[in-house]
């Protein structure tokens, strides 16, 4: 037990830093890492099976502009560890996954109000006299204790708390565990709802209803649905003009 909340705790640690520190590789999103911890845990396909699904509620979640979106990967590393651990439904995973998202973002949060103008102010001076260590020192300073502060929350939370979610969950009567059932169903349509709000004008909406149609009336597959959707990329992206397309500014309708 130990050694799987050190594997969850450096994870959800890395998740972090590959977000916000380096190359964003991308391994921090949901289905990424539900996987990494199902190999930890040595249970992949629920891993996987888990990160999907909330793949499909944090969709969404996208950090832009001044909006700070829910710290999902933390969520979902906490949730998958319940799911394998405690044999948690997945619905009941989808249910915990989204408070401990929102508050470890608010948490995060205050880290960065309070030590990234110290540290930040630190590399300026650093930077001003010349010094390329002390740039170093201050980026790395910064993202060793983001890490420690992700690896000991997902720490403590699966190590202290896996029994007793345990405990509680099979205490729970029936009708509260149909209840998680419901809901977790209508979370991936309110993910989904998150990212049409960012992506959804009058130059997208006809791709949308397209899509719509091809899988729910013609039958299309999904992997039909792709492939056209890389054939209409290829058509319709100006790739001369070094692959970008005019976007109009259709936000409204």
């Amino acid at each position: 037990m130990l050694i799987q909340a050190i594997l969850v705790g450096i994870i959800a640690g890395w998740q972090l830093i590959d977000e916000t520190f380096l190359w964003s590789s991308y391994t921090y999103r949901p289905l990424c890492i539900g996987f990494l911890i199902g190999l930890a845990l040595g249970d992949v396909a629920t891993g996987t099976i888990t990160g999907a699904s909330l793949e499909l509620v944090f969709i969404g979640a996208i950090s832009m502009g001044s909006y700070v979106p829910p710290d999902a990967s933390l969520g979902t590393a906490i949730a998958t560890a319940f799911v394998i651990h405690s044999g948690m439904d997945l619905g009941a995973a989808l249910v915990v996954a989204t408070p401990i998202a929102v508050i470890s973002s608010g948490f995060k949060n205050i880290i960065y109000v309070t030590l990234s103008p110290v540290i930040k102010n630190f590399g300026i001076r650093e930077a001003a006299k010349g010094n390329e260590k002390g740039i170093y020192i201050s980026h790395f300073t910064m993202a060793f204790l983001l890490f420690i502060y992700r690896f000991f929350i997902a720490f403590a939370m699966f190590y202290f708390g896996a029994d007793a979610v345990s405990s509680v969950l099979s205490e729970l009567p029936e009708w509260v565990t149909t209840s998680f059932s419901i809901v977790s169903g209508a979370l991936p349509a309110v993910g989904f709802a998150m990212l049409l709000n960012m992506v959804f004008n009058k130059k997208t909406l006809p791709y949308l209803f397209l899509g719509f149609i091809l899988t729910s009336y013609l039958g299309m597959s999904m992997l039909g649905v792709l492939a056209l959707s890389v054939i209409i990329v290829l058509l319709t992206v100006d790739w001369t003009n070094g692959g970008k397309e005019e976007l109009a500014d259709d936000t409204e309708f």
